[in-house]
C-alpha cells in the first residue's frame, strides 16, 4: 500500500498506483466495519471510502483539519452506525437529502468535535435538520 508520512496530505493509495493496491481495495468492498484514524495534514477523507457500500459501522477520528463530511457519504447505503471523534474543525454533515439516503443509519455518536457539537444542537443548530431523522444520536455522552 505504501508508507504514510507526517507530511503527506492524502492517502498514498488513492490512484490505484499498482496491482497490489487494486487487489487490496477489491477485498475491502465486502468490509462491514472500519475505523479510520487521520493525522494532522489530512483535510479530507479518502474518496475510495465511497465504494464501501457494504460498510455497516464506520468510525472516523483524529482528522484535525477535516471541516466537512463529503457529499458522497450517501453512497454508504448499508451504514447503520457512525462514530465521529476528535475532529476539532468539523462543522458540517452532508445535506439532509444526502443523509436521508442513509436509510439504515440508526446510531450517530459525536465525541470531542466542539464545532460540530454546536452545529448539531437539537432544534436550533444549523446541522440539526441534516441528522434529526437518525433514531439515536449521542453527542459527548449526552443522548439527544
Amino acid at each position: 500500500m505504501g508508507g504514510f508520512s507526517q507530511k503527506q496530505i492524502s492517502f498514498p493509495f488513492s490512484n490505484n498506483e499498482n496491482r497490489g493496491v487494486f487487489r487490496v481495495q477489491q477485498h475491502l468492498l465486502a468490509l462491514h466495519e472500519l475505523e479510520i484514524v487521520g493525522w494532522s495534514m489530512l483535510t479530507s477523507l479518502p474518496n475510495g471510502l465511497q465504494c464501501l457500500t457494504t460498510l455497516e459501522k464506520l468510525t472516523i477520528s483524529h482528522f484535525s483539519k477535516l471541516q466537512v463530511l463529503p457529499e458522497w457519504f450517501r453512497r454508504l447505503s448499508s451504514l447503520q452506525f457512525l462514530m465521529i471523534g476528535e475532529c476539532k474543525k468539523l462543522t458540517s454533515m452532508p445535506s439532509k437529502e444526502k443523509m436521508g439516503r442513509l436509510t439504515k443509519l440508526r446510531r450517530l455518536k459525536i465525541c470531542c468535535c466542539p464545532l460540530l457539537k454546536i452545529m448539531c444542537l437539537k432544534d436550533c443548530g444549523s446541522e440539526w435538520h441534516n441528522i434529526s431523522h437518525i433514531p439515536y444520536i449521542k453527542i459527548d455522552d449526552e443522548k439527544v
